[in-house]
């Protein structure tokens, strides 16, 4: 092409991600994370004490699990929301909960609508998670 005479760019173009590969060996890759302050005491003191920031912050009034789009299909259904929320915090207290309670942990799909409408400075979503997570260790 001559001078002055480029090409338009297109209209429309496809952006493809470009996958950040590691040049490094195995070997070198352990040492590259040896710099991170995680180890599995302090991820567990973590969730320790994100787990005592729910209960302490969660009254329980059911709210999350009343607006939550997934409650109608679980064991749930029709349960009495305070009741299911409450046990939701019996669980994360080291409990067995409800069989409502352990429903709902099981099917939440992480929609986050309870996230918008609880009225306390709680996460839901994060608790049904941490909940799950404490069921699971259970097992």
């Amino acid at each position: 092409m001559r001078a002055g005479m480029e090409r338009p760019l297109p209209r429309t173009f496809t952006l493809v991600p470009r996958w950040n590969y590691s040049m490094r060996s195995p070997s070198e890759e352990l040492e590259f994370g040896k710099g991170f302050p995680v180890s599995v005491g302090s991820l567990q003191k973590y969730i320790e004490s994100e787990i005592r920031d729910i209960l302490q912050k969660c009254t329980g009034c059911g709210i999350c699990a009343q607006v939550c789009p997934i409650l109608p299909y679980t064991a749930a259904s029709g349960k009495d929301p305070k009741e299911v929320a409450v046990g939701v915090l019996e669980i994360l207290r080291g409990g067995a909960g409800n069989s409502a309670s352990v429903g709902w942990i099981e099917a939440c799909a992480g929609s986050g609508v309870c996230v918008k409408e609880c009225p306390e400075p709680v996460n839901p979503r994060r608790m049904l998670l941490l909940a799950r997570n404490r069921m699971k260790g259970k097992e």
